[in-house]
């Protein structure tokens, strides 16, 4: 089931669920049908996982960005949401019972994580490429080349030539190379 019923006519959607009915069926050694021929190409499936990604719920929807990683043989290291991280919102929990006082929830915006930085963290993930739906931040932009992210693939084409993506660009453009942005 979709959490979001945006996406139940969705073509790549469907294309996706029969894809992983086809792998229950058939298990992980059993020989595969071939793709037909109106497959999807990767590029666009990879983007839409990461469009998929950007839709699960949380307080966070007016920032709502996903993210997609996937090797040069195609296969899929992350998909991964913007939100709150959960590592600090268990700890902020346990101090609370710990003090016995309620859980201030006021400024939980503090603790937001990037899409691009929770796909990469604790990954190996250099020579991959990440589909991401917005243009990466100035800080995402330094992890994603400290990674060695080999490509970026952004949905949103007008992010990149805003001004508040000037250092971003900068940091992708000098470090990946314009053809692989």
């Amino acid at each position: 089931e979709l959490p979001n019923d945006d996406f139940k006519d969705d073509k790549y959607v469907k294309e996706l669920q029969r894809r992983i009915e086809q792998g229950k069926k058939e298990g992980e050694n059993a020989e595969r049908e071939p793709e037909p021929a109106t497959a999807i190409p990767l590029e666009k499936f990879f983007m839409r996982m990461a469009k998929l990604s950007q839709k699960r719920p949380g307080d966070f929807q007016n920032k709502a960005v996903g993210a997609c990683i996937a090797t040069p043989n195609k296969q899929i290291v992350a998909v991964e949401y913007s939100g709150e991280s959960e590592g600090i919102q268990l700890e902020i929990e346990r101090k609370a019972k710990e003090l016995h006082q309620g859980l201030d929830t006021s400024n939980l915006s503090s603790f937001f994580v990037h899409a691009e930085y929770r796909a990469i963290v604790g990954r190996s993930v250099r020579g991959c490429t990440l589909y991401v739906t917005s243009y990466p931040c100035n800080v995402c932009a330094k992890v994603i080349v400290e990674s060695g992210i080999k490509e970026v693939v952004h949905y949103k084409n007008g992010d990149w030539n805003d001004d508040r993506c000037y250092s971003s660009r900068k940091i992708l453009t000098t470090c990946l190379g314009p053809s692989n942005i």
